[in-house]
């Protein structure tokens, strides 16, 4: 977000300029996941541990475990957001087979994939009847043999954009966990066949020991950091001597963010106080002659989109030579509530004409 105050010329006083600057970061590319379908459903519905109804789990057991994602979408996302996130795992199976193969992902941004009754995880299954799922057992939980398969697509809803320690890089702790028998009913919701929803108890380790987990598991998309505002005075100016000088200030508030618009709630001077009515002068607060400045004010998402505005500001001083230095702050708040105060001072000079 870029919030611009000018002075115009008008009558004595001339040329003022204010610049804030809060960037959105540059955004970087990630191979986008495939268009291939989903190997079936994802809830928002429990943790493994939690799932898990025979103590702690020790997860020692490798034989089914996400060695990385193959491809993601989004590329890019903005820290402290949540994504939807499409991803393509590369899933490694080293047992003959495997059955009610369960995918656990932390999604709140947790370290501990295992996650507690406080965590928010994902369980995501296997269908059957799309690749690479197949249905071994009979029920409609899908399971594996052994092998490599680079085709696990699952969409997971709702995770937090928060890059792993020392990288720009998304962190999804994640763990997988199976049945080593056939005897375990498992089901998708058979009651709501296009809309199937997993329950976590379906796919609960078989023993404490079946399961993987790995917590310090990444998948490539870029975290792009919250850019607080930056401040620049980018202009000063000279008034001739007069005890009164009305100065008239142009504000222009940009908007650099492509994804999400902004609204401005607020425009406040240090000096001229709230920039968005007319008023007289009051203790510590000096005249707005006129404003356009009206609040709130809307702009809509995307890189370089603006809103404009203008007021009249009376400068009053008892003496000539001097500098008048006022602030102008602007409150903006984003879609998700977020408010961003940038602020920066600027000087005009009154002096005695040669």
């Amino acid at each position: 977000m870029t919030l611009r105050k000018y002075q115009s010329k008008n009558m004595v006083a001339s040329g003022m300029s204010v610049a804030i600057l809060a960037g959105a970061g540059a955004l970087l590319g990630a191979r986008p996941a495939s268009a291939q379908e989903v190997s079936g459903p994802t809830e928002e519905n429990g943790c493994m541990q939690s799932a898990f109804d025979g103590g702690k789990l020790n997860c020692t057991a490798k034989d089914v475990r996400l060695s990385r994602a193959v491809s993601v979408s989004p590329a890019t996302c903005t820290e402290g957001e949540t994504i939807d996130l499409t991803a393509t795992f590369e899933t490694i199976v080293t047992a003959n087979t495997r059955y009610d193969i369960g995918f656990w992902f932390r999604t709140d941004g947790g370290d501990d994939a295992r996650g507690d009754d406080n965590a928010v995880c994902s369980i995501s299954a296997l269908d059957p009847a799309k690749e690479p799922g197949v249905s071994i057992d009979t029920d409609s939980c899908g399971d594996l043999t052994s092998g490599t398969y680079e085709n696990v697509t699952f969409t997971i809803p709702d995770v937090l954009c928060e890059a792993a320690p020392g990288t720009d890089v998304l962190k999804l702790p994640n763990c997988t966990s199976w049945h080593n028998s056939a005897g375990n009913d498992c089901a998708i919701n058979p009651s709501s066949p296009t809309n199937p929803i997993p329950d976590p108890s379906d796919f609960a380790p078989e023993t404490k020991s079946k399961c993987t987990c790995d917590d310090t598991f990444t998948v490539p998309v870029i975290v792009v950091p919250s850019v607080p505002p930056t401040l620049l005075k980018t202009a000063l100016s000279t008034a001739d001597c007069q005890m009164q000088v009305d100065a008239t200030y142009t504000v222009v508030v940009t908007n650099n963010d492509p994804n999400n618009a902004q609204t401005v709630t607020a425009l406040t001077d240090n000096k001229f106080g709230d920039i968005s009515t007319a008023h007289g002068p009051s203790p510590g607060i000096e005249q707005v002659v006129s404003t356009n400045c009206t609040v709130p004010r809307q702009i809509p998402a995307g890189e370089g989109n603006t809103t404009t505005c203008s007021f009249v500001g009376r400068i009053v001083q008892n003496s000539c030579d001097f500098i008048h230095t006022d602030t102008v702050t602007g409150t903006v708040r984003n879609a998700k509530d977020e408010i961003t105060s940038p602020s920066d001072s600027a000087d005009v000079t009154v002096s005695t004409t040669p």
